[in-house]
């Protein structure tokens, strides 16, 4: 999993997490992106979304970050399905 440094977000009014995607679909098989965050470095990772459809071209996407804390993280974990790879 590609994991952020903790980030302070107790001063953000509704932090949005902003990143580009690309992963593109090989024949009938996708690969699937999971975006998950946790509050403290201690807590459980949380699902904020998951990404399991044909991206052929760079995207931007928004995501609204929840339990905004001092100690904050952001994932990215993927799981392959024999598509072409994800890219951020």
């Amino acid at each position: 999993m590609l994991v952020s440094p903790s980030i302070n977000l107790l001063s953000a009014v509704n932090p949005i997490l902003k990143f580009q995607l690309l992963q593109q679909i090989w024949s009938s098989d996708q690969d699937e992106l999971l975006v998950l965050y946790r509050s403290d470095i201690n807590n459980e990772w949380t699902l904020l979304n998951t990404y399991n459809y044909n991206v052929n071209s760079w995207t931007e996407i928004l995501v609204a970050l929840p339990d905004a804390s001092e100690t904050y993280q952001i994932g990215f974990s993927a799981k392959s399905g024999y598509g072409y790879g994800i890219g951020l």
